[in-house]
């Protein structure tokens, strides 16, 4: 995409390469992003709701409803990411109106000063983005699973999900990883 802007502007065509970079913010933009970041000897995962029913997590990365889950290994999701820092992020490009519901889940080990970090964004890189952070207290005896918001309220791109995308309500959260 660079290469293209550079060509465009190098060919002195600023309106096609002021159009094409419009067209690449735009692209970059996300409905909802949320991420769980930690430190610690430990591993927390998140699992997302979406307005459908369905949910996305690591055993199901991808929805029905366009929600993708990165893995542990995609820690540097934003640029400013501290060494030491674990995270999880769940990514939707154009959701659907509704309520997300967002759990985390430790799976093993100890988090540092028994908290993680949630950072919720609504419209993701777009003029009116929207920044939550909630520091979430994970107690030691807590339960493997712990609701972190009960819900965001999204307006979403998409119309209300088709019926056969309705069919993860009754979907039930699979105990954690052993």
């Amino acid at each position: 995409a660079q290469a293209t802007l550079e060509e465009l502007q190098a060919a002195g065509n600023t309106e096609a390469a002021e159009q094409f970079r419009r067209d690449l913010d735009e692209a970059l933009v996300r409905d909802c992003v949320v991420k769980v970041s930690w430190s610690g000897d430990a591993d927390v995962d998140l699992i997302v709701e979406e307005p459908s029913g369905s949910i996305c997590s690591l055993r199901e990365p991808r929805s029905v409803s366009g929600g993708v889950v990165l893995g542990d290994s995609y820690a540097n999701f934003e640029k400013d990411d501290q060494a030491g820092t674990f995270s999880e992020t769940y990514v939707c490009p154009q959701g659907f109106p509704g309520e997300y519901r967002i759990r985390v889940r430790k799976v093993w080990g100890d988090v540092v000063a028994d908290r993680v970090t949630v950072d919720v964004y609504k419209k993701y890189r777009s003029k009116n983005e929207q920044h939550q952070r909630q520091h979430v207290r994970y107690p030691r005896r807590t339960p493997p699973e712990t609701d972190v918001l009960q819900h965001i309220e999204q307006q979403g791109h998409q119309q209300a999900a088709p019926d056969e995308q309705r069919v993860g309500r009754q979907q039930q959260l699979l105990p954690a990883r052993q």
